[in-house]
């Protein structure tokens, strides 16, 4: 078994987290009824943003769901696969026992037998003997860790040729609201503490929280405040919690030789839609990474950036003639 010792109290307080209250909370008998859908590893978002429409159906995908927890990402894309009749395989990656537990009894309900659960930490991956990967699905994970350069880097060394990701990460402007209750709450229920403990106190206070807390006026975080205890646990206790800039972001995919190749809900990013306009607004069209800060700041209510991800270096015939950020 890999030993997930870490030195860091925050990442082992982040462990205990995610293995007291797994996150998302699913019931796996749920699967029976529905398929939860999301982005950005819809099948077809990677057929066509990651490989360009330009992937034959028939070659087998391997596909990493590098920090799977509970699953919904691995379920979705594994299901696809087998109603589409896609051959390959799933590969879903968490150090913790209980979220891939759940993952792995939502499979079963499904009856997949295209998916593997493998229990290990992402700064562990090259240990753990997997091989590469066609596509890497990293969503809700990087802003979490410890060195996310590192980790993003070790996900880009699994990469096999003309293989590409599906990230996300947190936005600040859409998690307005947020930071300042966990701040709060630091000092009120300190992360050292039984997270019990500290899960009651954030009860107590959503409970008697004023219509006036910018939280209140945030509508983006209904499956949070609604998802148990998993889930506002996850909101407001979480012990490392980042939000990126989209700035930030792409410096963060640069860092480790990527480019965006599309970033879901592209409206967003685009000012232009916001301009009566457009064409007045400026003497000259900013390049596109100012062009969709302009858009992110003047929109924004979004509290992440999902987007489709390349290796230029990688993904030399897929990329041609697209225009990546």
């Amino acid at each position: 078994m890999t030993d997930h010792t870490s030195t860091d109290t925050r990442d082992t307080e982040l462990a205990a987290q995610y293995e007291a209250y797994p996150y998302p909370e699913r019931n796996p008998q749920d699967e029976a009824k529905r398929l939860l859908i999301g982005s950005p590893s819809h099948l077809r978002e990677i057929d066509y943003w990651v490989f360009g429409a330009q992937r034959s159906r028939s070659r087998p995908l391997r596909a990493l769901i590098a920090g799977c927890g509970t699953g919904d990402g691995a379920i979705m894309l594994a299901t696809q696969m087998a109603r589409a009749g896609r051959p390959g395989e799933v590969v879903c990656v968490d150090r913790s026992r209980h979220a891939l537990s759940i993952a792995q009894a939502r499979a079963k309900v499904r009856d997949l037998n295209n998916i593997r659960f493998v229990e290990g930490s992402l700064t562990e991956l090259s240990t753990l003997g997997l091989g590469l990967f066609d596509y890497i699905d990293c969503c809700g994970v990087l802003h979490h860790l410890p060195d996310p350069d590192s980790a993003l880097a070790g996900l880009e060394s699994a990469l096999a040729p003309n293989g590409g990701m599906g990230l996300m990460v947190y936005a600040p402007y859409g998690r307005t609201g947020v930071y300042m209750l966990q701040e709060a709450l630091e000092e009120l229920a300190p992360f050292e503490e039984q997270p019990a403990t500290r899960l009651d106190m954030a009860r107590r206070v959503m409970r008697h929280l004023p219509a006036t807390a910018w939280l209140r006026q945030n509508g983006n975080f209904g499956d949070h405040l609604s998802g148990g205890d998993a889930g506002l646990y996850d909101l407001l206790l979480n012990p490392r919690d980042r939000a990126y800039t989209i700035g930030a972001f792409l410096d963060l995919l640069d860092g480790a030789g990527l480019k965006a190749s599309c970033l879901m809900e592209p409206a967003r990013y685009d000012p232009a839609l916001f301009l009566a306009r457009p064409e007045s607004a400026s003497p000259h069209r900013p390049a596109p990474r100012a062009r969709a800060g302009y858009g992110r700041r003047i929109s924004d209510r979004q509290h992440g950036h999902p987007c489709g991800v390349c290796c230029p270096q990688r993904h030399r015939h897929h990329t041609t003639g697209r225009v990546l950020i």
